[in-house]
This record gives C-alpha cells, structure tokens and sequence, in this order.
C-alpha cells in the first residue's frame, strides 16, 4: 500500500494543483485502480497462459527432471526422490486454496490507499501544526527529499521493469519460447529485486527451453544466450 501511494503521490500532487479536491481525490483513485486492474489482468494472462501449455508439458517436465538426476548423479551428488507432476499440481492447487486471504488482504490494503490519499495534500500543514513552524519546515523539507529520492529510484525501477519485460516478451516471440507474456511478468517482477533478480532470467528461460524442444537442440543454448 505505502508502495502504490508513493507512486502515486506526484499525480496526487499534479491533480491538486488543477482540479478541486473531490476531483483530485476521484482522479487519484481512478488510476490506483487502473493500475492495480492492470497488474491483476497481466498475472491472469500469464496463468492461463500455463495452464493451456500444462498438459503438453507432463512428459517434457518428467524427462527433464529425469536427466537432471541422471546427471547429478554421474558427478557424485546424491538427491532425493523426484518431485511428479502430480505433486507440482498438488502444490499449485494449495497455493490457490489461499485466494480467499489474498482477496482480504487485497481489500485492506485497497481500503488504506483510500484513506491515505487524501493525506497527501494536507500532511503537510498537519505537521507544521504539530511542532514549531521552523522545526516543521524542516522535516517538510527531509520528507520531500526523501520521498522524491524515493520516487525517482522507483520510476527508474519500474520503467526499466516495464522495458525489460517488453523486450523478454519480443524476444520469447521470436525465438518461438512459450510462455512469452509470462516472461515479461517474471522478469518486470525480477527486476525489483537488485542484481540477483534480472541474473535469474537467463537459467530459467534456459530451463523451458530445454523442456519444450527436442533433446540435442541448440535452442536451449541460443536462449540462454540472448537472455
């Protein structure tokens, strides 16, 4: 919640300077909304996108995992038993159950970025209120700072994130990799998270590769390259 309204604070500040406050309210609510539409829309896409592919992909995933014990073997590592299909779907079905709880938490958060925006505009004058007038500017003063600090990091991460994401889809399309509207999430997604994130992309698009093609094709290697 704290994530969207910062993002959302320079509209927020924009709408305030042209609009009346219910307007600017309204306005600011609308893009909250539109975003987080957006954002639900994007990771459904993605879903179903895998749930269509999951049937083809039962003997591929089962080969693959079976060779990667075959060769983990051979260098002397000792694994335990391999994890089925079945269990991978068992694990996925448990992970949905809990919708309900994220549909909750969903709608709190949603209620706490609607009782914070208005904040926004008057926070201000609330705090220079609340202490002397020189030691309120002040803390004004820190606050912007950070906050605009802040903003500007995140509009750097969000915009590469969104370029980023844009090219991993183009790039899944041209080199016929399924799941290219996932990958574009996976790694807008990965992209928050410093230096490990974006590193991750290459062995995991690598891996559906090595999945999805005959055994023997470079394809695997020719993604990992161009990721």
């Amino acid at each position: 919640a704290v994530f969207l309204i910062l993002i959302i604070w320079p509209f927020k500040v924009w709408l305030d300077e042209r609009l009346p406050k219910s307007l600017s309210y309204m306005g600011s609510v609308l893009g909250i909304t539109v975003m987080l539409i957006g954002i639900i829309a994007i990771v459904l896409l993605s879903a179903l996108e895998i749930a269509e592919q999951q049937a083809a992909y039962r003997d591929g995933f089962q080969q693959f995992l079976t060779q990667a014990k075959q060769e983990l073997s051979r260098k002397g590592v000792t694994t335990r038993t391999t994890m089925t299909l079945e269990e991978v779907r068992v694990l996925a079905m448990t992970f949905a159950d809990h919708f309900k709880e994220w549909l909750i938490i969903f709608c709190l958060m949603f209620s706490y970025i609607l009782l914070a925006i208005p904040e926004v505009s008057s926070w201000k004058t609330k705090l220079i209120r609340s202490v002397s007038p020189e030691h309120g500017q002040q803390v004004v003063k820190t606050s912007n700072e950070i906050a605009t600090s802040y903003q500007n990091y995140m509009a750097f991460v969000v915009t590469s994130g969104v370029f980023n994401g844009c090219l991993t889809y183009l790039l899944a399309l041209a080199l016929q990799l399924d799941f290219p509207i996932t990958w574009g999430v996976v790694i807008f997604l990965l992209n928050f998270v410093p230096t490990l994130g974006p590193s991750l992309i290459p062995f995991m698009m690598a891996g559906i590769a090595f999945v999805q093609f005959d055994a023997g094709s470079i394809m695997p290697y020719v993604v990992f390259a161009a990721s």
